[in-house]
């Protein structure tokens, strides 16, 4: 992503770390905390793309092959570890500590890593991730990457340099992702739950969160009739036995969505036709105890981010649960 992209989408992470590279001032290691869509693993890359083409011209081969090979994640002195889909374990820590013990394989002689969803990270890979920040070695530079600050070990964070990222506001986010040619209903659910219009391009197109809103929809129609055949259609539908990353992320996605109906269910929402309106008047009429189905929804969204536990069983349990509480409201 190029810096006037990121300049206006995140003008204060960008000012700061701009700042930092022209007085020389970067610190060893930076925490980027933000949500879905506020381009924190882009702007991860850009600044080791800023650090590795220092004193190089921006238009020279050099400049535009590391580039190329840090966003293709073939550039041999940056390692990337992925939170977001598996928990970063301590022998993979180890296997970064020992690479950068050794000599720099690339020209620039910087060592990059990126810790993406270092909320995820075990307990013993984070102990030995703070041993290696407490002693940082010279041109080395750690990012590490979080949409949940209060998950991240303190002592982490206080190693760290944070910087916050901002959410693009939901009524711009809208307004782009329309004139993207997104669906409304899609550009509604993009904007509240990704805040970057173009990211939410892609994210339209894709299965799992094609899959994911046809699964609300169904669900969210046929749970005031029948929650027994509502979690049916879920587990007939959404889990994807061979595949279970990609049930994982339907899941998500599901949860998301089924979180956000709930709370336009108690507010004003924006979208004011379609089924999805529908669904909410029909929710509303049956008296649904809106506040307990966002909690339990919560709850569930917060279990499968724990990768450890099967996301068919967090899903039946949630719904289970939103099942009582039906019981209990007639």
């Amino acid at each position: 992503m190029k810096t006037e992209e990121l300049r206006s989408l995140q003008p204060t992470v960008i000012r700061i770390l701009e700042n930092a590279l022209a007085s020389d001032k970067l610190s060893h290691a930076y925490l980027f905390v933000g949500e879905k869509g506020t381009c924190t693993k882009e702007c991860a890359t850009w600044l080791i793309g800023q650090v590795i083409n220092k004193g190089l011209k921006a238009e020279s081969e050099e400049a535009i092959s590391n580039l190329r090979r840090l966003e293709e994640g073939t550039y041999a002195d940056c390692i990337v570890l992925d939170g977001i889909s598996k928990s970063i374990k301590k022998e993979e820590i180890l296997t970064v500590q020992e690479k950068f013990s050794k000599t720099a394989l690339e020209k620039s002689g910087w060592k990059a890593y990126i810790l993406d969803g270092v909320d995820n990270a075990t307990t013993e890979a984070c102990n030995s991730l703070l041993k290696f920040l407490e002693e940082p070695q010279p041109d080395t530079l750690a990012i590490l990457i979080t949409d949940k600050q209060d998950r991240v070990l303190p002592t982490l964070v206080s190693r760290c340099q944070t910087l916050t990222f901002r959410t693009q506001p939901f009524d711009r986010c809208y307004e782009e992702c329309l004139s993207e040619g997104i669906d409304e209903t899609d550009s509604y659910f993009l904007a509240h739950l990704v805040h970057n219009s173009k990211m939410a391009l892609r994210l339209s197109e894709e299965e799992a969160y094609q899959i994911a809103v046809n699964l609300m929809k169904n669900f969210v129609q046929e749970f005031i009739k029948d929650p027994e055949y509502a979690l049916f259609q879920v587990q007939n539908e959404g889990y994807q036995d061979k595949n279970r990353s990609f049930e994982r992320e339907i899941m998500a996605w599901f949860v998301e969505l089924l979180s956000l109906f709930y709370r336009d269910c108690i507010l004003s929402n924006e979208l004011k036709k379609g089924w999805y309106q529908e669904a909410i008047e029909n929710s509303r009429k049956e008296g649904l105890p809106f506040e307990s189905l966002i909690q339990i929804c919560l709850e569930g969204k917060d279990k499968l981010r724990q990768i450890s536990l099967n996301p068919e069983l967090v899903v039946d349990e949630m719904i289970l649960k939103m099942k009582e509480v039906k019981k209990w409201k007639k």
